[in-house]
């Protein structure tokens, strides 16, 4: 049929057409069909499209005003009219229990709501039967968003089957992604799974079954944290403001799902982006030290200060925390870093999850640099605070900085002057600065600071022992005990 997959679900496109009954803005759909393409194409792959993906989501989300009486059908025929049905049909599902109970002997705001969702799940495949159960249970709602995340119709054994692989392997990989195999017969798995599935066994012939185990527990683990910072951003940016604006639940979700359904492609095709850099990132990485082997520690020609500011207590803070909220704790740093550092001619090189990653010509413009950013990170209190919840101080910071030869390529930085700066700021105490000791030792003071005697530290994957000295600002290092600062 043209407009749908190879699966039989309709397309993104059709999904407009279906949006312009009325159950969404209709400037919306207006929009959408002035791209010129399919929503599935979504993604910034054009101005255009980007352009119109970004005016579509603003109007998807943006709930009416509040308290503003809206107009709601007297009869069953107002609602078919409404929803573009004939008559006889809405009153069938009125008579199966599907359109909820009349308001006296009128239908109101809720059977609107509901014939919609009804005609929208219709269009995109649901039978009627499955509807009819769903509204006796009370569960319409649920039926739309599990349409939209896209509902499995294959067995764990039909997986196996098709894919060709033991049925052992394929709940390994459903596990080891922190997902439930399955009961047996239960239809679960999409096709898209058993596309997966058939490229993984595929890879078998490269990797051992320990190997794509343990990387699909690494994917896991990182999906889990994206969906879970995905809903939690629904609710507080879509959820809340409509049910303050007196949005009914059938209607959210109707959204909701509408949502989901432009934003999953232009999802995938960002993570797919991410993943590719984050390859590329790391295979030069390991091309360009293996030629620092190779050539000698100064083959790169390149003196500068290296420094790594790394937020305390990450790790048990996302624990603890939702991803969105961890999420902001290290973008906090990376828009302090960005006020902070380049007013002291600093650059920043790149963000790495919790840390900043920065460069300078000399070791005092890096030291003061990462003074002034670790007071203005502890000051972010109210920018971390939630609503309505007193601020939090942030965790210290911690940094790391190394100043020697370095290889640059590709916008980043590598060596061993790279590398004990990241060691370093693994083992600074909270709230300190742990610099690699030069000579002749920089003027500290003319910056404010305050270095403590140097003395030999052993860091991991750093051949030999390396001497560091604890900087702070002088009025707080008049008050520290020298060479207390670092384990």
């Amino acid at each position: 049929m043209p407009g749908r997959k190879k699966d039989g679900r309709p397309r993104l496109g059709e999904v407009a057409m279906s949006l312009a009954l009325g159950a969404l803005p209709g400037e919306l759909v207006r929009q959408v069909a002035v791209a010129g393409a399919p929503l599935s194409r979504f993604g910034g792959r054009s101005t255009a499209t980007a352009a119109t993906l970004a005016r579509a989501l603003e109007l998807l989300s943006k709930p009416p005003t509040r308290g503003r009486k809206r107009e709601a059908p007297a009869s069953l025929a107002g609602i078919a009219v409404a929803i573009d049905r004939p008559a006889p049909e809405v009153r069938r599902w009125a008579r199966a229990g599907i359109l909820g109970q009349p308001e006296g002997r009128t239908w109101g705001r809720k059977a609107l709501e509901r014939a919609r969702l009804v005609d929208y799940l219709l269009r995109h495949g649901t039978p009627l039967e499955e509807l009819e159960r769903a509204a006796r249970e009370d569960r319409l709602a649920n039926v739309l968003l599990a349409r939209a995340l896209g509902t499995g119709d294959l067995s764990l054994a039909q997986v196996g089957a098709a894919s060709g692989l033991p049925q052992e392997f394929v709940a390994g990989v459903s596990r080891a992604l922190s997902l439930p195999p399955g009961e047996e017969g239960e239809a679960i798995y999409s096709e898209r799974d058993l596309e997966a599935m058939r490229l993984l066994g595929a890879l078998r012939g490269v990797f051992t079954d320990d190997d794509i185990m343990e990387s699909a527990s690494v994917v896991g683990r990182a999906m889990s944290e994206i969906a879970e910072a995905s809903l939690e951003l629904f609710r507080r940016r879509l959820a809340q403001p409509f049910a303050e604006a007196g949005v009914g639940d059938l209607e959210l979700a109707l959204r909701l799902a509408s949502m989901v359904e432009l934003l999953v492609p232009a999802t995938s095709v960002l993570l797919e982006s991410a993943l590719r850099r984050h390859l590329e990132a790391a295979e030069r990485a390991e091309a360009i030290l293996e030629l620092e082997r190779e050539a000698g520690p100064g083959a790169g020609g390149l003196e500068l200060a290296i420094g790594f500011a790394d937020i305390v207590g990450f790790t048990a803070l996302s624990a603890a925390q939702s991803p969105l909220q961890a999420s902001l704790l290290a973008g906090t740093l990376m828009r302090r870093a960005e006020e902070i550092l380049p007013a002291h001619g600093v650059r920043i090189v790149k963000g790495i999850g919790d840390a900043v990653m920065f460069s300078a010509r000399e070791t005092l413009a890096a030291a003061a640099a990462a003074a002034d950013l670790q007071r203005a990170f502890a000051a972010s209190g109210p920018a971390l605070a939630r609503e309505g919840e007193p601020p939090r101080d942030p965790p210290p910071l911690r940094v790391g900085i190394a100043r020697g030869p370095v290889l640059r390529a590709y916008a980043d930085y590598f060596g061993r002057t790279v590398n004990i700066a990241s060691r370093l700021s693994d083992v600074a105490a909270p709230g300190t600065i742990l610099v690699l000791r030069e000579t002749p030792a920089p003027r500290w003071s003319a910056h404010g600071l305050r270095a403590s005697r140097s003395r030999a530290l052993s860091l991991d994957g750093i051949d030999g022992e390396v001497q560091a000295v604890t900087v702070a600002p002088a009025a707080r290092a008049r008050h520290a005990r020298p060479g207390a600062a670092a384990p």
